[in-house]
This record gives C-alpha cells, structure tokens and sequence, in this order.
C-alpha cells in the first residue's frame, strides 16, 4: 500500500471569502485588526531615521576593511552592523550621520597631525590671554621718592611674589622693616587700588598684588622679630548660601595688605555663627559679603547688644549698605 497523506490542508488564506468582499467591506476588515493598523502621519512623525551602514559604506565605494580603517570603527563593530546583529547606539548613529553628510571632512579630521607644538612659544595658538589683550594700559603713579622703596612698590604694582623678596633685603640693609611696610609695599598697594579703582587692573591682577605684600611683609618680620602691628581686627565672611568666596577674597586681599588682621570665616556662614565669631573676637568692624544676609546680621547685633560698625561690600560701590550700631 502506498504511503498516503490523508491529512487535510487547510488553506492559511480563505481567498473565497476576501473575494465575495466589497471594498469597504475589506477596508472595515483590515482597520478592525489591531495587529494591522495603518500606518498614520503622526507614526510617521515620530519614526527616527536609522543610517544604513552597508547603503553609506557602499555609496562611498569603500570595503569593510577600508571603510572600518579610514572611520576608525572596529571592523567586527561594523560587520554586526551591516549583518543586523547589533543597532548603532545614539552617538554612533549620529556619527554615521556625519560621514553620511561630509565623509571627507571626518576622514581629514582623523588624519594624524604633523607635531607643531613642541615648544611652549607656539602654545600661544592654543591658549589666548584676553585678560591682557582688553586690559587698559596706563603707567602707574610713582610711590615713593627713595629709589629702594619704589622698587619694592614696583614689585608690589607688578604682583611679583618672588622678586619682592629680594628688593625687601635690599631696602632693609638701610631702611626700617616699618618704614618698608609704610612706604613701599603699602604705597605700592595703594596705587594698585587705585588702578583697580579705575577699572585698570583686573582682579587677578590685585590677588597677585596682596600675595606680594604679604611676602613683603613676612620678610620684614624676620628682621622685626615679631608680628607687625596691625591697625585693627575685621572678620569677614560671605554668609549662608553664599558658597563661594570671590567677594570676600577681595576683600581680605585689600584689607590685608592695607595692614588690617584679618578673620576670615569662610564661605556660607550661618547668621548665628557670624554673630557669635563677632562677640568672641570683638573685631573694630565686621564685613558680609552677601546682600540678603546683611539686614538679618545687623539686626541680631543690635538685639544682641554687639556696638561694632558692620557693612556690606558689594560690586558696586552706590550699593554698598552700612550699619553702625551705635
């Protein structure tokens, strides 16, 4: 007997029914599927255009090989790929975009460059300093008469921290580390706000001049053997959120080498603290920083009973707001 199949095959399509169908019988069909909805124009809006790796690679003419190597894609990396076993994540994608776009700007890029930055004389192509281009240029005002003291203010204008020290030894084989202090690297401070003052001098240009006073200061002291006298004691602090300290690192710069002691309570001080760092060093006046701050300050000295002169230092100088409690 032969071998039969007696299993009836039913057909996976009733194409007798389809056929018997209107139209808008077949139209009501196909829209009741929900596995074989139309596609709409808001589909299409939020479809994302996929690059086809293999369609960009042979419109350019090039191998796997040539392709992986001139783009520096790791030629497995491009073969799953091409071969659907892996999709391109998103900076991928939008890299082949660019070759897609402009593929011999990617390659020149890509090029190793000749070596022209060997000596720091070229670095200047790189790293711009506006800060010298926009500064205003003006001489500044002599400070002293006595030659040596002038050159320690010149130091001093210049925010030389290390050649100061040198001058300073000069002058103190004749002058009094006081006399010094006053008349050189004071002087030369004072004209360094006045710059500043002016709008001449930036602000780095004033930190790099307090740090030079104050290496000109500790010289002196050595020969002084002791601290010098400060004229008077002022804390100062940016308060509560003010987490940053760019304010009040002017501010201690100027009082500093002004010759003032300076406490200084770091950035984000609470009220409180400021108060009671006020009561426990009794400072001739206390500074803030920080606008919103100033009036809750000024009004828990006063309720505390603290006599001080406290006042906020601001950017603007018609801003600036003073308290005296009396």
């Amino acid at each position: 007997m032969k071998n039969v199949n007696t299993t009836k095959r039913i057909p996976k399509h009733d194409w007798e029914r389809f056929d018997a169908m209107t139209e808008t019988q077949r139209h009501a069909a196909a829209s009741a599927d929900p596995d074989a909805q139309p596609v709409t124009p808001d589909n299409i809006g939020r479809m994302k255009r996929t690059p086809q790796v293999k369609v960009i690679r042979r419109a350019l003419r090039l191998s796997q090989e040539e392709f992986a190597e001139r783009f520096h894609i790791p030629l497995g990396t491009l073969r799953d790929w091409e071969q659907s076993r892996k999709e391109p994540d998103a900076a991928a994608r939008a890299y082949l975009v660019v070759i897609a776009r402009n593929a011999k700007a990617v390659s020149d890029a890509l090029q190793p460059q000749p070596a022209t930055m060997s000596t720091p004389d070229t670095y200047s192509c790189i790293f711009r300093r506006y800060d010298l281009e926009t500064e205003k240029v003006e001489a500044a005002k002599t400070a002293s008469l006595d030659p040596s003291l002038q050159k320690v203010a010149d130091f001093v204008i210049k925010g030389d921290a290390q050649g100061i020290l040198a001058a300073v030894k000069e002058a103190l084989a004749k002058e009094s580390p006081l006399h010094i202090i006053n008349d050189g690297l004071i002087a030369g401070m004072n004209e360094v706000s006045r710059l500043w003052d002016e709008g001449i001098y930036p602000l780095p240009r004033v930190i790099l001049a307090s740090d030079a006073v104050n290496a000109g200061i500790s010289e002196c002291e050595k020969t002084m053997g002791r601290s010098m006298a400060r004229k008077a004691k002022v804390v100062t602090d940016p308060t509560e959120v003010d987490i940053h300290g760019i304010g009040q690192g002017i501010v201690n710069a100027l009082f500093g080498a002004k010759g003032f002691e300076v406490i200084n309570l770091g950035p984000d001080v609470p009220v409180d603290i400021v108060v009671s760092s006020a009561e426990e060093h009794k400072p001739t006046a206390l500074v803030t920083t920080t606008m919103t701050a100033f009036p809750k300050i000024a009004h828990k000295l006063e309720a505390a009973g603290i006599n001080i002169l406290s006042f906020r230092v601001c950017p603007r100088s018609d801003e600036q707001g003073i308290r005296d409690n009396p």
